[in-house]
């Protein structure tokens, strides 16, 4: 007596078109991650700016004296907040930074991340009241290479308020 074995399993047809299936949606589902990961990077980037304001006016509140937010590295280019901010307490009261001063880093942002609108101020002092050294409000744009895009605008205000526009839809 002999039985027929039915096989289980896919014919090479059948394997031919789900991968023919799986390379088209991954055609389409690419590009999407790029725009997730860039808005990703954005959000992040505006939320670490903007706790470093909250958190270096917190810090001149809660000393009863003034704080400073510097641009790292800003070189000739005081508009570059990009590569990175710095918190920190004039401890010797020289007016200038000097090692272990720092009370919080923001590392540089991500490369593809462009900050404006910083008009040449290259430190915000926070003063013991909260409010800001600032003869006016001072609006940051925080853009990436998409054009058109959607980017954030962070508002800091003379008082030390900072607002924030996720819809802000200026970058160039």
């Amino acid at each position: 007596m002999s039985r027929c074995h039915k096989q289980s399993g896919f014919t090479v047809i059948e394997l031919m078109v789900v991968t023919v299936v799986l390379a088209i949606a991954a055609m389409y589902a690419i590009p999407a991650f790029d725009n997730f990961f860039k808005s990703t990077r954005m959000r992040a980037s505006e939320g670490d700016l903007v706790t470093a304001l909250q958190f270096a006016r917190s810090e001149a509140v809660r000393r009863g004296a003034s704080v400073n937010l510097s641009a790292i590295n800003a070189g000739n280019n005081t508009n570059e907040w990009g590569n990175g901010l710095r918190v920190w307490f004039d401890t010797d009261a020289d007016g200038n930074y000097d090692s272990g001063e720092e009370l919080r880093v923001v590392a540089g942002f991500h490369n593809t991340i462009t900050m404006d609108g910083t008009n040449g101020v290259s430190t915000v002092i926070f003063r013991p009241s909260g409010m800001t050294n600032l003869a006016a409000n001072l609006t940051i744009t925080v853009c990436d290479d998409r054009t058109g895009e959607i980017g954030r605008q962070i508002s800091l205000l003379t008082t030390g308020v900072v607002a924030t526009d996720s819809s802000y839809n200026g970058c160039p």
